[in-house]
Formats: structure tokens, sequence, C-alpha cells
């Protein structure tokens, strides 16, 4: 489903745009800018009139700007030659350039909820000048380019040499336009002179210009005179004359457009409704040097029905466009017009070759392309076209829905297509759209002409826009190697997050569905459609939700997700296909969709939250509240207000199976519903043991990050940055287990409320009020908690008669206490002691095996059943086997030492010890910015792989089935950083990523003696293979225990002992017949195929089998696949 109605690309500029221009003080800009100037998104700036920046001076303008002008100000922009402009915006907070009037219809000064009008001639323009060579009627207009060719801009009216353009340096670098939208511009000056939405004369290739966009101007969109300056990513929209209009010699490259002819006034002059799509001059006299030769990959233009045409050509332009779609045209797809009036011009004027001859002679051929330079003069002044192309050209492109009579007879004349408009050079006329869809109103006379405005629009690729023939030369480093036609992929949208396109509700991003009722039945939601989510949104009891790996859940504000009681979520994530859970705005900055090449930004509440709801026992306030657990006993679940038992979780089966989260990453969430209840990112109420939740990341939220109301689930590789409350909050009576941890204490708001900045980094109470059963009895191995070191919180908050069991952790940076005793927690009768509970200290002293002391309502069997997490020969509370460092405080550690933790002095205890060195390999921060209050220094930069004292563990988890023992203490091993490849973490680029991190096969055959980093194993008959180490993140070398290889047909795959760590006790040496391997298929000599097979190797984090394939009767190849080493492959050969 797709939207188009206003509204849907809800609060997209970001930071200060985000606050619009509601606050923004005006700035009435009336002078010439003379000297080097910033213009700041704090401020809007009106022009007073045409300004001009003048040599030598930079105009800098900041991500987020807004130029309001209003239209009795006649309010303009021009850089002169020798100026410099730099407006680099970005994709959440683009530079718009725009009229008063436009503003006007911003809501609280919010640039995303404009409203498209039928306007232009609001404002003015932007033009940039600059010093390349043009082909100009001023200067002498020698036969080969030269530097004296200057000539006035159109629509300027100063005089002189402030109003010129052009010289003699192609490389000329006039700035920066990046992430730049110009809308309701243009000015009439006379009959014919207008000026345009983005003027550029004479600008050079050192020039840069990405992501641009006009939307309604009266005259042309954007103008190039002369010059090489390259353009990428460029939207033009109801444009009153040519969308993109070409003269005097332009001799650059354009990739990735866009072109939707509309109408952007009722009139004639300028003329108010779209002329060509694209017209081309090749200079003011055809024998003048240089001529246009350009080139153009990648464009959509779609036309009016009853418009104008695609291409007009004159005056001895050149141009190559190659992977383009040409659709609705009204008109000729390619018009010859010759002589544009300019003077004596044309094809073939004065020795040039004739229109027919542009198109059959090669862009190489230099002694008869440009027969008045030498070779080497126009080797340098022609670089732009493919040189196995023609000079002009059409290729490698679609057409669709061009009815009109004459739609393609010039285009067949020139050999664009073949008789009949039959297929030709790389091209084709389809019968399905080449793009995904397109909605246009209802028919209106504008400027005399039908026209049937667009209103909603996908342009993506599909049908025979999908993929394309040939591509972009790889050579050329401007392109991509973009393998399909049209300005778009078949999946991103580049228009997203920056264009007043997106911003009038004109277009959407992916196959988005709108979820806006409750899931009643089980439902799948798959990886090639994006879901939004609208308003809180349930999973009702008897219905499953499946999320398929890759899929995107990209929600407006308000969008939740709440599987009840009763109902089952499986979230089936990939390392390399995460399953994601964020906002539209975080996918707005997704290079091409990519999820990997996202930008963090200060920010949260942009959605919900993601909350399960489950059976298994909890310590509530409702219900009986019995001295054993009680089925009875469910509670509300917090910031969920839909009401009565759709919103409670709790009952009576610790074995209750909600379903699975794997590579599961929730991202800019929270929800404020009132002054003391939020949405976490993940809320789980009541979630028993049989729930699966392993690789689960947490990245910026407003309250919480993890929240867990009782049950007894388990959770291993989590992640959890950047949260407004508490990192870990556990409540009423979790005693489940966690394992492989990482908290990064930080900020995603300036807020107090909720609050903005890391509380504590793990929260634990014990019950609603500490005699209620059961009581939170947990145990965690194998976390690393980074915190705030100069003005943040503590470790470890305990309240209500809590039990924890920390072990292997790594505690550093905190910014008060490890260990703070909050005792009672405002929530009725509580805290330790109450009611012949344990007192807190007595607590960290008393056996978990204590049936008799430890819950003193309940039998031993009772307590036995409901107690099962912690590792009976410890205590109910303690830190133990865990390494802390850097947590400066005056009173870090004075609760620890009173406890145990450390010994008097913080000496070491209970094999903990302060380090003097840091436990993790590196860790980066920004500088110290106040956020709530608190000066925050963000973590940009984490290897948190065990470094010094972390390294190795005197002891380590218990081998229990959930648990693994890893013999190292914080959540990571020297060698392998679980975080690669599905976290915002390592998409936002906070994850280090040094050479030795981890090892990946070399896919060369090597025959010899089986080898991993050079340890010899077992190898037979020359078979082997070698690894190499290779900075690839994601893959865990211990997954290589058990490297293996077949000695022949029949004879056995032989598995050695671990290698570079992989079990923590050895294996023996498997052999493995093939026979069994394949049974029951029956192996006969030649057999090609795969099979996923078991293996008699245990069954952990980083092995999980291997698909054997058969070629000529070997086995000569095997993946180890798994939670770590999914995919990798292994070569094994002669």
């Amino acid at each position: 489903m797709k939207t188009f109605a206003h509204g849907t690309a809800a609060a997209l500029f970001l930071g200060l745009a985000a606050a619009g221009t509601a606050n923004a003080a005006e700035i009435f800009v009336s002078g010439d800018i003379t000297t080097s100037t910033t213009w700041t998104a704090d401020n809007t700036y009106n022009l007073q009139g045409q300004i001009y920046v003048l040599p030598g001076a930079t105009l800098t303008i900041e991500a987020g700007t807004v130029i309001a002008s209003t239209t009795n100000g006649g309010g303009s922009l021009a850089i002169t030659n020798g100026a410099d402009i730099i407006a680099e915006g970005t994709v959440n907070a683009p530079i718009i350039f725009t009229s008063k009037a436009d503003v006007a219809t911003w809501t609280g000064g919010d640039p995303t909820t404009g409203t498209w009008r039928e306007a232009a001639l609001e404002w003015g323009n932007l033009t940039i000048m600059g010093d390349a060579y043009i082909g100009s009627d001023n200067g002498s207009n020698t036969p080969t380019p030269s530097a004296s060719n200057v000539a006035p801009m159109e629509g300027l009216t100063f005089g002189g040499t402030r109003d010129e353009y052009g010289g003699g340096n192609d490389d000329d670098d006039s700035g920066t336009l990046k992430y730049v939208s110009l809308r309701y511009g243009g000015k009439v000056v006379s009959l014919t002179k207008e000026l345009n939405g983005l003027s550029l004369g004479g600008i050079g290739r050192g020039t840069d210009i990405s992501y641009v966009e006009i939307m309604n101007n009266v005259d042309d969109g954007i103008e190039i005179w002369g010059g090489t300056v390259n353009l990428d990513h460029v939207s033009i929209w109801n444009i009153g004359d040519d969308s993109l209009d070409v003269d005097q010699g332009w001799r650059g490259k354009t990739q990735f457009g866009l072109i939707v002819q509309g109408y952007s006034l009722d009139a004639s002059q300028g003329s108010g409704v779209g002329d060509n799509a694209i017209e081309t001059d090749g200079a003011e006299d055809s024998d003048y040097q240089p001529v246009t030769t350009a080139a153009v990959y990648n464009y959509t233009v779609i036309g009016q029905p009853g418009g104008d045409g695609g291409t007009a050509w004159r005056d001895n332009a050149r141009v190559q466009y190659r992977n383009c779609i040409w659709m609705d045209l009204g008109d000729q797809l390619v018009r010859f017009d010759g002589d544009d009036g300019d003077g004596a011009s044309g094809y073939g004027h004065n020795g040039t070759l004739s229109w027919a001859d542009t198109w059959t002679t090669s862009a190489s051929a230099t002694s008869t392309v440009n027969p008045f330079g030498t070779p080497g003069e126009i080797a340098a002044a022609y670089q732009a076209q493919n040189p196995t192309g023609n000079l002009a050209e059409i290729r490698d492109s679609v057409f669709f829905n061009n009815n009109a009579g004459n739609a393609y007879t010039e285009a067949i004349a020139r050999g664009v297509l073949g008789a009949g408009a039959t297929p030709a050079n790389d091209n084709l006329v389809a019968t399905v759209s080449p793009i995904k869809s397109i909605t246009r109103a209802a028919t209106v006379i504008k400027g005399s002409l039908p026209m049937q405005q667009v209103v909603g629009l996908d342009p993506r690729a599909a049908g025979d826009a999908v993929t394309s023939v040939g591509s972009a030369p790889a050579s050329d480093p401007f392109y991509e190697r973009a393998q399909f036609r049209g300005g778009f992929s078949s999946t991103h949208n580049w228009l997203c997050g920056w264009t007043a396109a997106q911003a009038f509700g004109f277009v959407e991003d992916v196959d988005e569905v709108l979820v806006t009722s409750d899931i009643t039945t089980s439902t799948t939601w798959t990886a090639d459609k994006r879901y939004n989510l609208q308003g809180q949104i349930y999973v009702l009891p008897g219905a499953t939700l499946t999320i398929e790996a890759g899929t995107v859940v990209a929600s407006d504000a308000g969008g939740s997700l709440a599987v009840t009681n009763g109902a089952d979520i499986n979230v089936l994530g990939t390392f390399k296909k995460p399953v994601i859970m964020t906002s539209k705005l975080d996918t707005y900055t997704w290079v091409n969709g990519d999820p990997k090449t996202g930008t963090w930004r200060e920010s949260a509440l942009e959605w919900g939250n993601l909350t399960i709801m489950g059976d298994a026992y909890i310590g509530s306030d409702n219900g009986a509240n019995t001295a054993t657990p009680n089925a009875s006993n469910v509670a509300p679940m917090e910031g969920l207000t839909f009401g009565g038992t759709r919103d409670e979780y709790g009952g009576g089966n610790d074995d209750d199976d909600s379903g699975t989260l794997n590579y599961l990453s929730l991202r800019y969430g929270g929800k404020v519903v009132s002054l003391t209840k939020e949405l976490n990112g993940l809320s789980l109420g009541g979630i028993g043991r049989g729930t699966d939740i392993s690789y689960v990341e947490i990245m910026n939220n407003v309250d919480d990050g993890i929240e867990i109301w009782g049950g007894t689930v388990n959770l291993d590789h989590v992640s959890i940055w950047n949260i407004g409350d508490d990192s870990l909050d556990i409540d009423q009576g979790w005693r489940g287990k966690t394992q492989f941890g990482l908290i990064v204490q930080g900020y995603s708001l300036d807020d107090v409320q909720g609050s903005g900045v890391g509380d504590n980094a793990i929260e634990t109470d014990g019950a609603e009020d500490s005699d209620f059963q059961p009581v939170t009895t947990a145990a965690v191995y194998n976390y690393t908690v980074i915190g705030q070191p100069l003005d943040g919180d503590g470790g470890t908050a305990w309240r209500d008669n809590a039990r924890v069991q920390y072990r292997n952790c790594i505690w550093m940076d905190l910014g008060d206490e490890l260990v703070r005793f909050d005792g009672d927690d405002g929530d009725g009768a509580s805290g330790y002691g109450h009611n012949g509970t344990l007192s807190w200290a007595d607590t960290w002293t008393t056996s978990a095996s204590a049936t008799s002391t430890v819950n003193p309502f309940g039998t031993p069997g009772e307590i036995a059943a409901a107690y099962q997490a912690q590792d009976p020969t410890g205590n109910l509370a303690e830190i133990r086997d865990s390494v802390f460092y850097n947590n400066l405080k005056a009173n870090a550690y004075t609760e620890a030492i009173a406890r145990g933790v450390l010994g008097a002095g913080a000496t070491p205890a209970n094999d903990n010890l302060v380090a003097t060195v840091s436990p993790i390999k590196s860790i980066a921060r920004e500088g110290f910015v106040s956020k709530g209050g608190k000066l925050m220094a963000r973590v940009i930069s984490l290897d948190p792989r065990a470094a010094g004292d972390a390294v190795s563990s005197v002891a380590a988890a218990p081998n229990d089935g959930f648990f693994v023992p890893a013999n190292y203490r914080g959540a990571f091993n020297t060698t392998d950083n679980w975080l690669c490849n599905w976290t915002a973490a390592d998409a936002f680029g906070f994850v280090a990523l040094p050479a030795e991190a981890n090892v990946v096969p070399d896919p060369t055959l090597a025959p010899g003696v089986l080898t991993a980093n050079g340890v010899p194993t077992i190898g037979n008959n020359g078979f082997g293979f070698t690894l190499a180490a290779a900075p690839v993140c994601g893959i865990d070398p211990a997954g290589f225990y058990g490297y293996g290889i077949f000695a022949g047909a029949g004879g056995p795959l032989i598995f050695p002992n671990a290698v570079n760590g992989g079990c923590t006790t050895p294996q023996a040496t498997s052999v493995i017949n093939v026979f069994s391997l394949i049974n029951p298929l029956t192996f006969t000599g030649t057999f090609v195929g795969s099979k996923v097979v078991p293996l008699p190797i245990p069954n952990d984090a980083s092995f999980c089998g291997a698909r054997i394939t058969f070629q000529g009767g070997l086995v000569n190849l095997f993946t180890f696949e798994g939670k770590v080493t999914e995919g990798i492959e292994i070569v094994v050969g002669l």
C-alpha cells in the first residue's frame, strides 16, 4: 500500500530544522556579501532584492537553514565569478530556498507540514557563475575554447563584469550544493529573460552539486550555460519552461535525475506549463567552441500526456542519454529544432557535422567531431562522453505511454528504435509501467494545454526498468554503476527525507503497509514491504505475528506494537538481515535504502515501542499476592492505554513461550504517556523461559532500554545505547538469566523527562511489595557496562528486596556508585527486611540455595520450582569475578566495599579487581556537552573486545543449556565483536573495526596441509585451505573449531580439535563417514547438490551445522552456519 496524503513525511527535518521557523530570528539581507559569511540554522534569511556574493567571499549555509524571501522584495542570490557558496544540507536537515508565502503554510514552522500551491514568482532564484570555458557570443569565439569567452547572466540586471560568467578553468570550483530545495521561484525580467530555479554559468567540474530539487518555477528548472559541472540526484517538478535547459557548450555529466512535468502557474509567459523535459543547445553559433557534448545517465522523465516532448536538440548539441525512462510524453521523444534563432547556427553549419551524422559519429572521432581544434585541445575540452558511444544517442532506455502520433518518428529515423518502434540499441517500448506507481489529478487547462498534475508517485524501477543491459562506466569515479534504468532502483527512493515533493505528500519511498488495526489472525510481515504502525497496534490472543529477516517496521510518531498475553511474535532476523523497528525519520538517513548507512541523530520519541506480555508468574500488586507465586497475580502494562485484560500480563506458566526475537534492532523510540509512565524500548511483562530472545539492540530511547516485569525469560547478546532512563530495568520478580550484554550510557534527547540522559545502567526491583512472591532472583553474566564518567549515574541500583548475581562483567566509566542501595522505591511497604524478609546486608551473605531463609513464605519445593536462575553455590546478591575501571567518583566503591564486592581500599575480593588499564580494546568520546543538566560525552567509537584484566576470568558461567562457559570478563572475547553487521551501532559508525578483528576464509584453493592461522591441522591427499586475517565484521574465529576435509570418495570427513579458541573445552577429534552424512541418499560416485546435515559437535553459539556440497564424488565445500558464522564458505579441493 502506498500513501500520498499530506503528513506522511512526519517530522522529518531534525535538529534546528525540526523547530523549523517558528522560533527563528528573521535576518533581512539587504546588502551584498563582500567577506566570508555563515548563515545559521537558528535564523531565517529574507533576501531584499538581488544580493550578490562578491569575488573573494564565501557564503556558507548551515544544514537546516531556511532562506524565505518575499515577492515585493524581489529576493535573489547570485554567486559571482570568483566567489563561492557552500550550502551543505543533510537528508534530515536540508537547506530550503523558498518564499515567505510557502513558510506560511508550515504548521508551527515545520517544513514537513507544507501544502503545495499553484504558485511561482514568489521570490527570485539562486545563480552561480564560474570560470570554466563557455561557447558564448561575447569575446573572441575562436575555433578552440578561449578564456576570453564570457557572457552576461540571463535575468541579472546589475550589468558589467559582476553579471558575467566564463573563463579558462574547466576545473573551476564554485563550492557545494548538497540537499538543497528551491521552491516557488522565478522572476520575469523581460519577454524572453527570466530567472530559472537554479542558474549555473561557466561552472567547472570542481564544484559539487548533489541532491538538488526545484519545485514550481516560472521559467526553466535548471539552466546550465557552458562549463563542465557534474550533477547527481536532481529532482525537477512543475516547471514553467524546460525542466533542464543546456546552452553554450556544457560538457558535464549527470546521473540520477527525476523530471516531473506539470504546471506552477496558469500562464503562457515563462511559460507556466512544462515545455520540453530537456532542451540542449550546442553553442551560441554551432561552430563556436566549445559545443555541448554531455552525458546523461539514469534519468526518469515523466511528461504530460497532453504536454510537450522529451528532448529538443538545437545548435549542434551532442548528448548521450543512457539507462533512462521516458514516459507519458505529450509530443516527440526526439525533436530536431536545428536553429534556435540565436544567429547562424544549427547542424552542418560552417563544416560541422550534420544532424544525422551526429547520431552515427563516434564520440572518440576527434578529427570530425570538432574540426576546428587539434586532437589534444579537443581531448582536454571534451571529457564527459563515453568514447564507445556516439555523439548523440539514446541507449539502453525504456519508453512507456508516449501516445502522440509522432512520439517516435524522429527517434526511429535516428536509430533509437527500429521500424515500427521495435527494440534497437538496447531500447524498448514497454507494455507495463517502468515505475512502481503514479497518480494524477483530474485534467485542467493550463496555458491552453490539458494538464494532469502528478499528485502521487513511487518512481522506483519496475518492469523493464529493474535491470539494464549496461551501466555507467566503471572507470569513471563520478558515476555509480547502476544496473537499472531510470533515476531510482527498485528498492530506494532518494527523494525521501529532504524534498518538497515528499513534504507535499507526493512521494513515498517503499511499498508501505499502513498497519491501522489490531492483528487478530496469524500474519507474516515480509521483507519486500515496509510496515508503518498507525497508533497502538495489538497482536490479540490466538494470533502469531511472524516478521521475516530483513523486514523494516518504520513508523510515524505514536506507532507501537503490543503482543498480548496469549499471542506470539516471531522475529526471525539474521546477522546479515536483521529486523529493524524504527522511525520513518531514521530511514531517511539510509543511503539507497541501506540501513547499514544510517546516520546517528540526537533524537528519540519518533515512534513507540515493542511490548510483549506473557503468562509467567509475576510479583504484582494486582491479584492475590499470596505467600507463594500465584497465577492470579496480573498487572497492567506501563504505557499502554487501552485498558482491561488486553493490557494485562502475568499468570501461572513459567515455561510460557511468547515467541522469538532474533537479531532485532529497535531505534529512536519511546513515548511519554504521563509524568511517570513511558514506553520503553522493549517491554517484557510476565514472559516465560520458553521465549527465545537473542541479539536484540535498543538505540536511543526516551525511557528505559529494556524493562522486564516478572517472568523467567532469558536474554543473550543484548546491546543498549543512549537511553533516557535505566538501560536495563527489572521489576516484579524477574527470575531469568542474561549473558553477553553491552550497555553504553549516553543521551538521546536534551530533556529531563524520561529522562533524556542515562540514569542507572541496571536497576532492579524485587516485587511490588518485598514479601510478595516471586521476588527478583536473577543471574547476569558477561556484561560490559560503560557509563558516563564525569556526570553520569551509577552501575547497579537495588530496590525492593531484589537479588541478582553479577559475574564476569566489566564496569567502567561510571559517574556514580557501582552499587547503590535504594531500599524502598516508593511503591508502598517494601524494601529489604520488610515482614520477615532478608535485610540488605543479609542478602549479600545468604546462599542462593538456602531455601529456608531465602523465601520464608514458600515450601522448599515451591521455591525450587520458582527460582531456578541463580548459581546455588553463590549468594543471592553478589558481584563476582568482574573488573572495574575508571570509576572515579569518591563514592564509586563505598557500598560495594561494605557488601564485600571489594576489600578495604578497593582491594581485590571475590575475584574482583580495580584495573589500571582499560579492560576493552578502545573507546572514543565526543566532547562534553550539557544534556538534561548533566555533562555528557557520547561514545562515538568503540572496540568492546576484551583487553587487559578482562581477557580471562577465574571462573565461567555454568554449562546449563542457556549459559555459554565463557572464560573472559565482559560481553566480548578478544577476537569477535558480535555487534557487527546487524546493529545501528555498527551502521552509525560506532563500532571500531581494526584489521585483526576477525578472520574469513581465503577462497583460493591451497594444496597441502590444512592450516588455520598457521596452526597445522589434519590434511589428506593434497586437500586444504587457509584462513587469512581480514577486517570483516561479524565473523567469529571461534566458529572455526572443527575444521574438516573430505579425503576422497567414501573416506572420512575429519573435524580436529579447537584452534584459536572455539570450544571452552576442546572437543575430541570426530571422524564422520560420508555415507552417514548423506543418508538416506545413496552415494554412488558422482553427486552434485547440497544438503544441510547435523554434525556430532556440540550445538553452541558459533557452530550450528555444515552444508556439504558434493561435486564429482568429492566433498569440496562446506559452510559453517549459525548465529555467528552464518554464510562462511570454506573451499576444499585439489
